[in-house]
């Protein structure tokens, strides 16, 4: 086994767990011990996906679930029957394994690097505090950020001590390529279904827009924040004003989100199991629908990377990396809810570092001074409108925590709960057993189904049992903290769990157990042999190729026919010509719907309600449609006073009655326009081109810098 493949150089052993004393001759001779306690593991965790949803391999199966079984009882029992045999297998494979020393000394900064970037933060701050937010304070709070990495980078040296192959180079290459088509082909019209929030942002973001608003500190009138919504602005600028535009951030963010994690598994566990982690959530369900909508992409590639920056930080002692790691925390404190779970991951990893490893193993204290220092510059003046707004920069939190008296009343009475006991063990079901039996309780994915596929489940599952048994190592902390973390304060604690929006910042979390678990597999049945040892690594790779595959085809026979009533009908608008008058008859929708504002704001709507609804006088010298929702009985008085009208009648696929369209063109006839042409989306290329010339750029510089060029001597 290479050094990568056990997760990295000796000199951090204390934070990868990496075994530095060659196994014993025992050790070798039963090995295959802990391959029949790895095949246990693997069979109990595919039964018990069995008991949970009836499969095994797929996910085609609904699993809404309204009470407990028996059998469910039995499938948590084997999942934690396979978390105990691949904890136990995992001991007996580094039995007897000795940790060295700490992470590499930490390198030295100079002081302008502290000094400088903290007047321009802390000059923004107070004028933001004085006068309010000005392009002054946006611009001494980006210029806080750019001189920080600046100063660093200027006396940084790179390390080249684990170089990368071109193989590996072409894998993840082929990986990020593939995620990007998952997440970008059909954009705008897979999902069919589009949640009322994603038109709130986008009717909100393109008000922004319209008032030439600059703000980046404090809420808007949409509970979300200005900096979030000055992001999906950006994209929209760069990428057009449509839908295609609004997700596009979310698109780039999510495939961007495959490499950061193959350089945070690569750098923890090595590369067999960084590919496997990578590879799993590049044909992750939820992680290409929630990149495809916008609620989760962004936060969860800041995290990611940053945290891988700050393992590396570990391994080199650079305080770049160290405060790249902060920053990246930090900003994602400006996109949606679920990123403020990282400044909670990255005090739980301080905590542990200071009470579970050892106390000459543990990181520099100055590592964690650059952390945190990295996150308060990029937090910026947002720290202070939070001191003087805390209840606003909470937003939605505290509207859907459970300690709220509406939450806690409709929870009682949703699981028909005698006290507190029942509802915390109702809310804990739902949100740990999210990956094995629950769907999507929210109406952004509302997928039916667990929220990972079979195989990357029952890998989690061993991978977990691995973290239990290294838990005094960081590199298995974390994914152990990220996970319980994010689910208890995203999903126990919170209303009607388990809600993806809030949770689907843990993926790379649950890729990494995967990957541990896959690791593990291969340790228990290929040693010593080098060949076994990569036949197994391409079982498990062509395993995760059929579990993609039958993971597009469930997402597209789902998300491809789920429209709701008004996403239909406002998609229905789009295809009609611009001067066509909208009639909205419904007594619990209306033309003010963000659905209609988004998406139909090229045309003129009106409410058909009480004498407009009993004359049906409509003017004829335009085209119009008349929408009928639940009172389709309107239906036959329209088709007698205006016989030249279409009526197309749309329902689901269990026969029920969605909406009634009734299009009447003068003259008859029904003419949709032809397809719009699209935006001009060539400046959004060219800034993604851009950011990832400067990126490469920067490796090339970097790789040259780490090992330069030495001159050939010459001759006398």
């Amino acid at each position: 086994m290479d050094e990568n493949e056990e997760g990295g150089a000796p000199g951090v052993a204390a934070l990868t767990g990496r075994p530095v004393v060659a196994p014993t001759r025992s050790k070798r001779e039963l090995a295959w011990l802990a391959a029949l306690l790895v095949t246990g593991a693997v069979v109990a965790a595919f039964r018990a996906q069995f008991l949970f949803t009836g499969e095994v391999l797929s996910r085609w199966n609904d699993s809404i679930v309204w009470y407990w079984t028996p059998e469910f009882s039995r499938g948590t029992l084997l999942l934690g029957v396979a978390c105990a045999l691949a904890a136990v297998a995992s001991m007996w494979l580094s039995r007897g394994a000795a940790f060295g020393p700490a992470a590499a000394r930490m390198l030295a900064a100079t002081r302008l690097s502290i000094f400088l970037p903290a007047a321009l933060s802390a000059l923004g701050t107070a004028l933001f505090v004085i006068r309010g937010e000005s392009g002054l304070v946006r611009a001494l709070w980006l210029a806080s950020m750019a001189a920080l990495v600046g100063l660093l980078l200027r006396d940084h040296v790179p390390d080249a001590e684990r170089p990368w192959s071109r193989l590996e180079i072409l894998g993840i290459g082929v990986l990020t390529a593939l995620g990007f088509w998952l997440r970008y082909y059909q954009l705008a019209t897979l999902p069919q279904h589009t949640d009322n929030d994603v038109a709130l942002m986008g009717a909100y973001t393109l008000d922004l827009m319209d008032q030439k608003d600059a703000r980046l500190f404090g809420l808007y009138a949409s509970d979300h924040l200005l900096s979030f919504h000055q992001i999906l602005a950006l994209g929209m600028r760069l990428f057009g004003l449509d839908h295609e535009g609004l997700v596009m951030t979310s698109v780039l963010a999510g495939t961007a989100t495959i490499p950061a994690l193959y350089l945070l598994g690569r750098e923890l566990f090595g590369r067999g199991a960084g590919f496997v982690a990578a590879s799993l959530l590049t044909v992750s369900y939820t992680h290409y629908h929630f990149s495809r909508i916008l609620f989760g992409p962004l936060p969860t590639f800041l995290l990611t990377l940053g945290i891988a920056l700050l393992f590396r930080g570990f391994r080199t002692g650079a305080p770049l990396h160290f405060a790249s790691a902060g920053l990246l925390c930090g900003l994602g404190l400006h996109t949606y809810y679920s990123g403020r779970v990282g400044p909670v991951i990255l005090g739980c990893l301080l905590l542990a570092s200071v009470t579970l490893v050892k106390r000459g193993q543990r990181p520099a204290p100055k590592a964690w001074a650059w952390v945190i220092f990295g996150g308060i510059l990029a937090f910026g003046p947002m720290l202070a409108y939070m001191v003087m707004e805390l209840r606003l920069f909470t937003g939605r939190g505290h509207e859907v925590a459970l300690w709220n008296p509406r939450v806690w009343a409709h929870s009682m009475g949703k699981y028909k709960a005698t006290g507190a006991y029942d509802v915390l063990v109702n809310q804990v079901r739902a949100t740990f057993l999210t990956f094995h039996l629950y769907g999507d309780g929210s109406p952004h994915f509302a997928f039916p189904r667990p929220m990972v596929s079979s195989f990357t489940a029952a890998l989690g599952v061993l991978g977990l049992g691995v973290c239990l048994t290294r838990i005094r190592a960081l590199a298995y902390f974390l994914p152990v903290a990220w996970l319980v973390l994010t689910l208890v304060l995203g999903g126990v604690i919170t209303a009607d769990p388990p809600y993806w929006p809030h949770l689907n910042i843990v993926l790379p979390a649950v890729m990494l157990l995967a990957g541990l678990g896959a690791r593990l597999v291969v340790l228990s049945v290929a040693r010593p042999a080098p060949a076994t040892r990569y036949a197994v690594w391409a079982l498990i790779a062509v395993m995760v190729a059929v579990s993609g595959v039958k993971n597009w085809f469930v997402y597209v026979d789902f998300a491809g026919s789920d429209a709701g009533p008004r996403v239909a009908a406002s998609r229905f608008l789009r295809r009609l010509p611009p001067e066509t008058r909208v009639f909205v008859a419904s007594d619990v929708t209306g033309w003010e719907e963000y659905a209609f504002r988004f998406w139909n704001r090229d045309k003129e709507g009106k409410n058909l309600r009480g004498e407009d609804r009993e004359k049906l006088d409509l003017p004829v010298d335009r085209p119009f449609i008349v929408l009928l929702f639940e009172v389709e009985e309107l239906l036959p008085r329209l088709q007698e006073k205006y016989p030249d009208g279409v009526t197309r009648i749309r329902r689901d696929t269990a026969g029920k009655l969605l909406n009634v369209f009734f299009v009447n063109f003068p003259g008859g006839g029904f003419h949709p326009v032809k397809a719009t042409d699209p935006p001009d989306r060539t400046a959004g290329w060219a800034a993604v081109a851009l950011v990832v010339g400067v990126w490469l750029a920067g490796v090339v510089w970097m790789r040259r810098k780490a090992s330069p060029e030495v001159e050939p001597p010459r001759p006398a």
